[in-house]
C-alpha cells in the first residue's frame, strides 16, 4: 500500500486529479467531471482515479454503472500530505485569475498581528480577511482606502460560509493557506 503512494504522487496526473476536488470537497464527483476539470481523456482520469482509491486518498461510490468520488477525508491518515499538496495546486491555479495588486494587499493584511488568512471571494469581487477581534480594528483602517474591496470576517463566520459548497466555490485564498486548509479542510474530517 505504502508503495502504491508513493508511486502515485511521483507525477502531476494524480496531483491534478486530485486538485479537481477542491474547493468543495465533500462533493461527489463523477469520472466524467473530474476528467473535465483536470484536463485529462477518460481513460487516464479513470486509471489515477483507482491508483488514488487504492492507497487510500479518495472514496469510490457506485451508484448503477456511475462511479463517483470524494476525497477519503474521514479515512486518511492525518493531514495526508497529498491532500495539502493538492489543495495548494487547485488554490495556485484560481489565484491565477485575481489581480496581482489584490494578492500583494492580502500578503500585507497577514503580517499583521491576529490576522489569520485572506481569502478573495469571485462571487463578491471583495478580499475577505480572516482576523482575531484585537486586529479587525487595524485592518478597518487599512480597508477605508479600498473602496469596499476589503471586509472583515471572524473565523467563525468564514466557517459557516464554508460549509456552503456553492460559496466555497467562490473563494481563493491569497494569504494564509496552511491556516486556511487546516481550518476548513481539516474540519471536514469531523462532519458527517
Amino acid at each position: 500500500m505504502q508503495g502504491v503512494e508513493k508511486r502515485t504522487m511521483l507525477h502531476s496526473a494524480p496531483l491534478r486529479i486530485l486538485a479537481a476536488f477542491f474547493p468543495a470537497v465533500r462533493e461527489l464527483r463523477t469520472t466524467a467531471e473530474l476528467q473535465q476539470r483536470a484536463g485529462y481523456s477518460h481513460e487516464r482520469t479513470h486509471t489515477v482515479l483507482q491508483q488514488l482509491h487504492h492507497a487510500g486518498l479518495v472514496e469510490l461510490r457506485k451508484f448503477g454503472k456511475v462511479n463517483t468520488y470524494r476525497l477519503a477525508l474521514a479515512g486518511a491518515r492525518p493531514a495526508a500530505p497529498e491532500h495539502f499538496l493538492a489543495y495548494v495546486a487547485a488554490n495556485l491555479e484560481r489565484k491565477k485569475a485575481v489581480r496581482a495588486d489584490h494578492a500583494a494587499l492580502a500578503e500585507r493584511l497577514t503580517g499583521l498581528e491576529g490576522v489569520r488568512a485572506a481569502v478573495w471571494d469571485h462571487a463578491k469581487k471583495s478580499i475577505l480577511v480572516i482576523a482575531d477581534a484585537a486586529a479587525a480594528d487595524a485592518v478597518t483602517l487599512l480597508a477605508k482606502g479600498q473602496r469596499g474591496l476589503l471586509k472583515v470576517l471572524r473565523a467563525e463566520e468564514l466557517l459557516l460560509r464554508a460549509a456552503d459548497a456553492k460559496a466555497l466555490e467562490a473563494l481563493t485564498v491569497l494569504a494564509g493557506l496552511e491556516w486556511f486548509y487546516a481550518a476548513v479542510y481539516q474540519q471536514a474530517k469531523e462532519a458527517p
